[in-house]
């Protein structure tokens, strides 16, 4: 039964992929211009000559090495939040309009401020980080502070009867049992985050990144190619996005 369910599911995923593309057709056709719909073929035909370049490589590999460390980070300062949440309420309701203001400000707006701050070309690529880091620290902050609050009271207790120190009943109980949560919260933010990090490279157009490319593609009416790379874009965080629910599955 439960193989049947999977199959199905399946099957309407493959059905909308292919949904997808139909409409794409059927679009190029009627609007019958590549400079604002390219045809499949002329994509897929940019998108073999991207992946036979050694440049694409470098550059993918630059941008994910950015989200990660975004993501690292960002984590790094949610956990703090959250712990600082979690040892007295106050300081949660004190955090609180922070992480709204994080939640409710308009990303370009962020944007073009950091573009006046990092100004300088070999320091635009932390901008668009600290961007992309907007949207990346509230959710994983709710996700591990919920986490932190459905431990039971007692697991902590009786755990203090082994150690008091803090840092060791963060490490064995909270963190172990919160990372289910946690690894929801980085799965919700991988897709949101790369693409506020892929637009901030559009707009703040640090050197060797994929926004740069889509920008200036975009600028030169070569939407084929622009197609091309935000297909490639959606592949890769299709994949990763299916390996962290696989990892999270395994792990629940």
């Amino acid at each position: 039964m439960k193989n049947s369910i999977t199959s199905n599911k399946s099957i309407y995923f493959v059905l909308g992929i292919i949904f997808i593309f139909v409409a794409w057709y059927v679009s190029s056709l009627l609007v019958n211009n590549p400079g604002i719909i390219p045809s499949i073929e002329e994509v897929f035909n940019e998108l073999g000559v991207i992946l036979n370049s050694e440049a694409t490589y470098k550059i993918l590999l630059n941008t994910f090495l950015k989200i990660l460390i975004t993501i690292l980070v960002s984590f790094v300062i949610a956990l703090i939040l959250a712990v600082l949440s979690l040892i007295n309420e106050k300081i949660e309701y004190f955090i609180r309009p922070t992480i709204i203001f994080f939640k409710s400000v308009p990303i370009v707006a962020v944007v073009m401020i950091l573009l006046i701050l990092f100004f300088k070309q070999n320091v635009r690529y932390i901008g668009t980080m600290v961007a992309a880091s907007f949207v990346i620290v509230p959710i994983l902050f709710e996700a591990i502070l919920v986490g932190f609050k459905t431990i039971d009271p007692w697991i902590i207790k009786s755990t203090r009867l082994e150690s008091k120190t803090n840092f060791f009943i963060l490490r064995k109980i909270y963190i172990p049992i919160a990372f289910p949560n946690i690894l929801s919260g980085i799965i919700s933010s991988f897709g949101l985050g790369l693409k506020v990090l892929v637009m901030s490279e559009v707009i703040m157009n640090p050197n060797d990144s994929i926004g740069q490319l889509i920008g200036l593609y975009s600028s030169y009416g070569e939407l084929a190619k622009v197609f091309a790379y935000s297909i490639l874009l959606l592949v890769i965080v299709v994949i990763i996005d299916y390996l962290l629910k696989l990892a999270n599955k395994r792990l629940n």
